[in-house]
């Protein structure tokens, strides 16, 4: 009989063994669905790990926090593409602005005296054509760099025509109307015509590159009339610095952003500068040997 009670016994602890543990099946299966997947806490991890990597590359570097020199990714790129074109607009007003004084002078005058009004059309005309480039392109260096010298172009030729005499202020009218008459074709076709952004950049190139070439003609004569007379007096060499300065300028960002139609003229520009200051070198101005 003892043997049977001890049987008895472990039947009934083991019976309830297997009651307690499928009672609590259900509690233990809630508290495991609480507890985060291994396989997504792996995820996350790397998530996290990935996005520490990238606000690394985002730190500055050591140098920079010491208070030292860091220079940029592309120091070039920042320098052919934003400072180069920023110091040309610069430069390009200045030289336009450098003009205001003669002609100021020649209103108190009364008279042009020895100023030629020519230019001050060419002025006029190429600076509307490098506005409505700059427009096309939507080139906010290409667009200030030019329209500071529609103004000053406009204030010059009204002075051309106020003060000259009866031949100059004919020159003056036709070659005004003829410059406007270009600008008012090239604006047809580009807004009635041609269909891309393209074509109209390409036929407003051509037109703002010829009226510069125009433009370069009269520093031409100016050389060759001081190779005639052996003397430099009728060239400024600061101005020709400033020309070589500011076509090299518009050279390395018209490169950069490879624009020809930018970098070609402004090619021709520091040439004719460096003509200048090579004449200027060779013939020295009369007027300073003789003080």
């Amino acid at each position: 009989r003892g043997h049977s009670d001890e049987f008895i016994v472990e039947v009934n602890m083991r019976i309830s063994t297997v009651l307690a543990l499928f009672l609590s099946a259900p509690v233990v299966a809630k508290e495991f669905t609480r507890r985060p997947n291994v396989f997504s806490s792996s995820k996350n991890l790397f998530a996290r790990s990935a996005d520490l990597k990238q606000r690394s590359r985002r730190l500055p570097s050591a140098l920079a926090v010491r208070g030292g020199f860091a220079p940029p990714a592309n120091f070039i790129t920042v320098f052919t593409e934003k400072v180069a074109p920023t110091l040309g607009t610069g430069i390009a007003n200045a030289m336009f602005i450098s003009g205001i004084p003669a002609v100021q002078k020649a209103r108190a005058a009364g008279t042009l005296g020895e100023l030629n009004p020519v230019p001050f059309a060419m002025v006029l005309a190429n600076c509307m054509a490098w506005v409505s480039y700059g427009c096309i392109t939507q080139n906010p260096y290409a667009y200030w760099a030019n329209a500071p010298g529609i103004l000053l172009g406009m204030y010059m030729v009204m002075t051309g025509m106020q003060l000259g005499d009866s031949v100059v202020r004919k020159q003056m009218e036709k070659l005004v109307l003829a410059l406007g008459a270009v600008l008012v074709v090239a604006g047809h076709f580009s807004t009635l015509v041609l269909k891309t952004t393209e074509q109209r950049r390409v036929l407003f190139g051509y037109v703002a590159n010829g009226l510069l070439l125009l433009y370069y003609a009269s520093p031409l004569t100016t050389m060759s009339q001081v190779i005639k007379e052996k003397s430099s007096a009728s060239l400024n060499w600061p101005v020709s610095m400033m020309n070589v300065l500011n076509g090299t300028l518009w050279l390395f960002y018209g490169l950069a952003i490879k624009d020809l139609f930018i970098s070609i003229p402004n090619t021709i520009g520091a040439v004719l500068g460096l003509l200048q200051l090579s004449l200027v070198a060779i013939y020295p101005s009369k007027k300073e040997s003789t003080n």
